[in-house]
């Protein structure tokens, strides 16, 4: 017996409504932007050192914004581990809890130490814009780098000193603040320099940021030896202290800098002091390759100053991650698509990853000449 007209209609209406209400729900859902991909940012924007980080930061951030300007569904996530490695392990599960795809950074070698064995240990992803330490090359692990060792740009370095400029007698000075980078490097440059007949006491060592009364003991122990020059394997801050002492000294040696000091801010604090100094550096200010050029330009219109070695390589590690992310595929393990597409556009060079995630990027020597970087011939 069937149901009397009235009844039909309601029947009708009540089987229609929760399919008008289900096809509505798959068609918000359908129309609702993608969730987007998180990406974490990990670096010291705090302290005394802050100015690596704040570069490693912008360049990572304008990378990113232009992704999204782009139609990317992407969010930056900043972690700030203040260059203290002993906050390492809490910022790690801070960063595992946010699941992100990967992360940018570390930014020192020092908290690469602490950071590598912990991230391996929940999975994350990291690709290094400025962490050189030899220490790390050749251990097949979840940390990739766009920069290249301590092998490659300590060697070079004291090779061009030694040939190139004639220095026989060297004194260095390094921070064991960062020691897993700044032993690394002083190791390999003394064994390059005094393979090629440079004599080099051993270095003096302390550990920053300095304080006026401890840099001056400091120098005055490098500058007993009447080295010809000084190499300070030491932060920008630091590294730009201890050339206004030694341009005092009646000894006024020469002045050579690593790759660590070699940002904006070495000039800043460093004035006239830092004049002459031969500053090692793994980007070239003075590319014309069309790529760089646009990031100079949209940099310099972003954030109102010049970018150095930590903005443009915090950029490419942000590139090669939005890049990996594209050539990704269903199922595959990001670290695996990195291993797999190995070569990825650089702003100036290729990024190519060896089996072991790292990079040969090469050294550029520069000098500071009236207040700038300039390009030298190595």
């Amino acid at each position: 017996m069937s149901p009397p007209p009235s009844r039909r209609r309601l029947l009708r209406h009540a089987v229609a409504w929760p399919l008008g209400a289900t096809l509505a729900a798959v068609g918000l859902h359908a129309c609702a932007p993608p969730a987007p991909v998180r990406l974490a940012l990990l670096a010291g924007l705090t302290g005394a050192i802050s100015d690596l980080g704040v570069g490693v930061r912008d360049g990572a951030l304008l990378a990113i914004e232009q992704a999204r300007a782009a139609g990317r569904a992407l969010e930056l996530l900043e972690f700030d581990d203040a260059q203290r490695p002993e906050a390492v392990p809490e910022v790690v599960l801070r960063i595992a809890s946010a699941q992100v795809a990967a992360v940018i950074g570390p930014a020192t070698s020092s908290i690469a130490q602490a950071w590598i064995p912990l991230a391996q240990q929940h999975g994350l992803l990291s690709v290094s814009p400025t962490v050189t330490s030899h220490d790390f090359s050749g251990i097949d692990d979840l940390f990739f780098r766009v920069c290249a060792s301590t092998h490659l740009y300590a060697t070079q370095s004291a090779t061009f000193a030694v040939q190139r400029r004639g220095w026989r007698r060297l004194a260095l000075i390094r921070d064991d603040a960062n020691a897993v980078y700044t032993r690394s490097w002083a190791d390999f440059f003394l064994a390059q320099a005094r393979a090629l007949g440079a004599a080099v006491i051993e270095p003096v060592v302390y550990r920053g940021p300095l304080q006026p009364r401890l840099a001056h003991t400091v120098l005055q122990q490098a500058l007993a030896q009447q080295p010809e020059s000084l190499v300070l394997v030491a932060s920008a801050s630091d590294t730009a202290m201890m050339a206004q002492l030694a341009r005092r000294s009646p000894q006024a040696p020469a002045l050579q800098a690593a790759e660590w000091a070699s940002t904006d801010q070495l000039i800043v604090r460093g004035g006239r002091a830092v004049e002459g100094m031969v500053v090692s550096q793994y980007f070239d200010r003075e590319s014309r390759t069309p790529a760089y050029l646009d990031f100079l330009q949209h940099f310099e219109q972003r954030f109102r100053r010049a970018p150095g070695f930590a903005e443009v390589a915090a950029y490419d590690a942000a590139q090669v991650l939005l890049q990996a992310l594209q050539q990704q595929t269903a199922g595959e393990a990001l670290n695996a698509t990195l291993l797999r597409v190995r070569r990825f556009n650089g702003l100036q060079d290729p990024i190519v990853f060896d089996a072991y995630g790292d990079h040969l990027r090469p050294l550029v020597m520069t000098e500071i000449r009236y207040g700038r970087f300039s390009t030298v011939a190595a």
